[in-house]
């Protein structure tokens, strides 16, 4: 835990090794995660809270998830989101959009908490 809705997360294996700074966000038995500060702004167009009043996740209403509110106020329907953590077995999973000269591909990272 890092701050406010931050998260630190650690991803390390046989191919990977890199720390990402997370927001998180509450939905039924799962915790979703969204980019947060400039890899946000670059990849939705726009600052992470412009859609918001009353802080992150100050102006709730109707019983919405944090993930339904984070939806409705910050994304347009089609926006791309990587993983998040499975609450029941304590796993995270997350997708990596990766370019190796001029070629993407995704690396799907899915680690447990130890």
């Amino acid at each position: 835990m890092m701050g406010d809705r931050e998260i630190e997360v650690h991803c390390y294996g046989s191919d990977l090794d890199t720390t990402l700074v997370l927001n998180y966000y509450e939905h039924q038995d799962e915790v979703n995660v969204c980019l947060t500060g400039d890899a946000f702004e670059n990849m939705y167009g726009h600052r992470l809270g412009a859609g918001h009043a009353g802080g992150m996740m100050g102006d709730m209403h109707d019983g919405e998830s944090e993930w339904e509110h984070h939806m409705e106020d910050e994304h347009q329907e089609g926006d791309e989101h990587f993983g998040g953590f499975g609450m029941d077995d304590h796993s995270f999973g997350f997708d990596f959009k990766i370019m190796d000269e001029g070629n993407p591909y995704t690396l799907r990272f899915q680690g447990q908490k130890q």
